[in-house]
């Protein structure tokens, strides 16, 4: 079994490959395979704001905006040296933070870690790999880990093809596996007692 850190150099040489045309194709296919899997959405969904080489779901929190679903993204709160989760309302107020992630300009809706985990009904999920069993693989800092831990909400995994693997991951106690992992090619529904269509 590979360690932690020969799959992170892995997924990202992979992703390296990726050209920006098939990084935008392969992004409009997962946000379509969103759409079919859960037509009908949670009302309170964390979600993130795509990097270069993240998929890039921009598409997808427009569609959702426009049905009023209310949707989150994570910030740091230096005052208080933790992240705290806010509700935006368009695209265009965003501004870059911490570590250089896209975070809300807006603060005025926002919730802490433990608050957003009693409310958030879905959590849209990045990462640098994922495999079939719905683990996933971060960039080591552990802040996904921590959100999800102890969340009720939906966790859903999204990915390009080459950061989809049969491979088993390292697994550490603190790791938090995704509920479902949607790839361009492939959606894996590994665990959830809910109706998709009725949150």
């Amino acid at each position: 079994m590979l360690s932690k850190t020969e799959f992170r150099t892995f997924f990202k040489n992979a992703l390296d490959s990726l050209s920006a045309s098939e990084l935008r194709q392969q992004s409009r296919q997962v946000c379509e395979g969103v759409i079919r899997l859960i037509p009908v959405n949670a009302n309170r969904v964390v979600a993130f704001f795509p990097t270069e080489k993240e998929v890039d779901i921009r598409p997808l929190l427009i569609q959702w905006l426009g049905q009023g679903v209310a949707i989150f993204l994570p910030y740091f709160d230096h005052k208080n040296s933790a992240y705290r989760f806010a509700q935006i309302y368009d695209l265009d107020r965003i501004e870059p933070g911490y570590l250089g992630m896209m975070e809300p300009l807006s603060k005025e809706a926002s919730f802490t870690v433990g608050e957003m985990k009693e409310i958030a009904q879905m959590w849209v999920v990045p990462g640098l790999g994922f495999n079939k069993l719905g683990q996933r693989m971060g960039r080591g800092k552990g802040f996904y880990d921590h959100f999800l831990s102890g969340s009720k909400g939906l966790k859903m995994g999204l990915c390009f093809n080459v950061q989809l693997t049969t491979h088993i991951f390292p697994k550490e106690p603190h790791d938090i596996d995704m509920d479902m992992v949607v790839s361009p090619d492939q959606t894996y529904v590994i665990r959830t007692t809910r109706n998709l269509n009725n949150f």
